[in-house]
């Protein structure tokens, strides 16, 4: 919708605006000026420049006569005048009302122009919080500066801390690192459970995920990342399993002709959990 204030201003609707004529007299300081009709002119989109003068018997445009302006087109009618340049000593019937380039167009497209490009026509930084890209476009590379996105909503590509819930461990005066990174839909994210002297491993201890993962997830549980347990003093395979709720770390079972991933426990990989000992994992899934 065509407001007052747009700064990049289009001359036509399509045809070339043809200059028409005051049809009613408007006094100094009117912001309403009525014409014969504004063939070719814009009224849809974006204001319009134009100028006003009187003419003589011959036709001419009499020197001193002429007023700048900004308007909205509507029928026959400019609307929300505003003065650019000139004298505004009112119109008289038979004065003309051409669309043309003026001082003030060329100013108001500068302006617009120099809010996000230098002088010679290159992009400065673009200053507005909120970008809306409504078609696909192909970024060169370096163009997108990660740390310069918004930080701490766990939707940039700097890594948020979280805070995860822990079920099935009781964490006493041990101590928790957690922190995780979206990108789209990846989520990224490290967990790091150090045990104190009061901490007490419990069976199958779980953990909530930063961000709900997707449904393909369900209820089971899915081996999407892995790391290390530090457990009596000795190192063990680690694995990251989720829902689309909560995590678990497991470890290898290696007790059988296979393989086999369970859940930690008090006593397993190995028995007992002491002050020092931890786990770590780093994982990555789909979020929902």
């Amino acid at each position: 919708m065509a407001s007052i204030n747009d700064k990049i201003t289009k001359t036509t609707d399509g045809s070339r605006p043809v200059p028409t004529t005051v049809t009613a007299t408007r006094s100094p300081g009117v912001t309403t000026l009525s014409g014969a009709a504004f063939s070719g002119w814009e009224s849809a989109t974006t204001a319009v420049h134009f100028a006003t003068y009187q003419v003589d018997t011959n036709n001419e445009k009499i020197d001193g006569t002429q007023c700048d302006w900004k308007g909205l087109v509507s029928g026959t009618t400019i609307t929300a005048l505003q003065l650019r340049a000139g004298t505004d000593i009112g119109n008289n019937i038979g004065d003309i009302i051409e669309c043309m380039p003026t001082a003030a167009w060329g100013d108001d497209l500068a302006q617009a122009l120099l809010d996000e490009h230098d002088t010679q026509g290159k992009h400065t930084d673009i200053t507005a919080t909120t970008l809306s890209v409504s078609t696909t476009a192909t970024l060169p590379a370096s163009s997108i500066i990660p740390n310069y996105l918004q930080a701490g909503s766990g939707t940039s590509w700097g890594w948020t801390a979280w805070t995860p819930t822990l079920a099935n461990l009781s964490l006493g005066n041990g101590t928790v690192t957690a922190r995780y990174t979206q990108i789209g839909k990846k989520v990224t994210a490290y967990i790091k459970v150090v045990f104190g002297s009061t901490s007490v491993m419990g069976t199958a201890p779980t953990f909530t995920l930063p961000v709900t993962a997707a449904s393909q997830y369900g209820a089971n549980i899915n081996v999407v990342g892995t790391g290390v347990a530090i457990n009596n003093g000795l190192t063990y395979n680690a694995f990251a399993a989720i829902n689309t709720t909560v995590g678990e770390v497991r470890t290898m079972d290696v007790s059988g002709s296979y393989g086999n991933i369970v859940p930690v426990n008090a006593s397993t990989p190995t028995s007992p959990w002491t002050n020092n000992d931890y786990f770590d994992l780093t994982f990555e899934y789909e979020a929902a």
